[in-house]
């Protein structure tokens, strides 16, 4: 059974092993091993999880006490009431059970009714048809510089129903 419950800072070496894994499955060929390195570097480091904790909702999935996924939302700048997916990342043997969707709306659920959810994610990123399913919606493409890497990258948004 998979329970999600709030990241705390015992998680985090859980967490850069699992972001490790699953970096590799997501992102190898589109992005070299030596920047997907860099990148669990910073941005699992203890500052910028540190950071993460004083501004972000953090969640974890967990099944049978190891985590399979995490979560981190943080409140969109300007329309603070509105949802920024940061990051979504479920361990790629676990894919398939539901447990992105509900890190998902659990962290939707901490925000005071939002209208949106936008992301950005990696053209080329093999899970981006999970986005898809849960009524994202493409706004614009961008070329970017990511640690030196060129990549292109997908701005998305969900409209969320008000209540």
């Amino acid at each position: 059974m998979i329970h999600i419950r709030d990241m705390n800072k015992r998680d985090i070496n859980e967490i850069r092993a699992l972001a490790t894994k699953t970096w590799k499955a997501t992102y190898t060929p589109q992005i070299p091993d030596d920047i997907q390195k860099k990148v669990i570097r910073d941005a699992y480091s203890t500052q910028e999880m540190n950071r993460r904790f004083r501004l972000s909702i953090n969640l974890v999935a967990e099944e049978d006490g190891v985590i399979v996924g995490y979560a981190f939302l943080s409140r969109e700048k300007g329309a603070e009431h509105n949802a920024y997916l940061e990051s979504l990342y479920v361990d790629p043997d676990c894919q398939g059970k539901g447990i992105g969707k509900s890190l998902l709306y659990r962290g939707l659920e901490r925000f005071n009714h939002p209208e949106y959810c936008r992301l950005i994610v990696y053209k080329g990123n093999n899970s981006i048809h999970f986005y898809y399913k849960e009524g994202f919606q493409p706004l614009k493409e961008r070329e970017g510089d990511f640690f030196g890497h060129p990549v292109v990258l997908i701005e998305m948004k969900k409209q969320i129903a008000l209540q």
